[in-house]
């Protein structure tokens, strides 16, 4: 699949005369550049038996699949980029310790050994991007080069030789772009949350100050409502209309009988109640 059809390879034409592919004068392939044209596929491990190759650029299309460990038999070969594709898994070890791909063991002496045979000289690592979507081994010592730096968004996570990162340094802190998203939109969330609750128990503490000053002012209008008994009851008796009694006014017939009898003196009669 292109998406430039002037690229599109008929089947069974020459291969040097495939545009994006150059040859010596001996009609060996030394030169294959087709970036950004939106190839898709694998990795075929055939292109590792190009004796002749010393340039190949399939960088920023959608390859898939793996680095095939055919490529370290290219002896020739010093460019070889490949990021901005989504490759999986890591770069072979034999082709980690092949000399000359991608300046991969070449540099001034004092450089490190670790920088100067690494598999991030031929792709970063899953988790880590750089600009070139590969470490540059340094030129010139006590210079570090270009190296693979982490990296934390999706892409990064699971494909190989990437060239960007969507991550975002805060106050020399390095979030996903994803993470900060999804937390402004919690925070959002909450902040709403935390106002409704906020606007309900205000609310409620209004209810309850209307409700208190209702009952307040009901009791002003009505200060006795609902009176215990009624002054002018035919049934109410002054306290006065009994008498203290004494042992004095238990007769001798009383403690014979056991009846107790209460000498009352009423200066009125209670109404009959029917």
């Amino acid at each position: 699949e292109w998406l430039d059809q002037g690229y599109f390879w008929e089947a069974g034409s020459p291969a040097c005369q495939r545009p994006g592919v150059e040859c010596s004068d001996s009609g060996k392939v030394t030169s294959i550049r087709l970036p950004s044209l939106g190839l898709r596929g694998p990795l075929i491990p055939e292109l590792g038996f190009l004796g002749e190759l010393h340039s190949l650029d399939l960088s920023n299309n959608f390859i898939t699949g793996f680095v095939p460990s055919e490529f370290r038999f290219v002896d020739k070969l010093t460019d070889f980029n490949i990021k901005g594709n989504q490759l999986q898994g890591v770069i072979p070890v034999l082709l980690c310790i092949t000399e000359g791909i991608n300046s991969n063991g070449v540099g001034p002496e004092a450089t490190n050994f670790d920088l100067l045979y690494t598999c991030d000289n031929i792709a970063c690592a899953r988790g880590t991007y750089s600009d070139f979507g590969r470490a540059i081994v340094p030129t010139e010592e006590d210079v570090d080069g270009t190296q693979c730096m982490p990296c934390y968004d999706d892409e990064a996570t699971y494909f190989i030789g990437r060239d960007s990162c969507t991550d975002i340094l805060i106050g020399g802190l390095q979030f996903r772009q994803d993470d900060i998203r999804h937390g402004v939109v919690y925070t959002i969330f909450a902040l709403f949350t935390l106002a409704f609750i906020i606007h309900l128990v205000i609310m409620a503490r209004r209810r309850k100050k209307y409700v208190l000053s209702e009952n307040e002012s009901r009791s002003a209008q009505h200060p006795n409502p609902l009176p215990l008994q009624r002054q002018d009851s035919p049934l109410s008796v002054e306290d006065d209309e009994y008498e203290e009694y004494s042992d004095d006014d238990w007769t001798a017939a009383d403690s014979e009988t056991g009846t107790l009898t209460k000498k009352v003196e009423m200066t009125d009669k209670l109404p009959a109640i029917a």
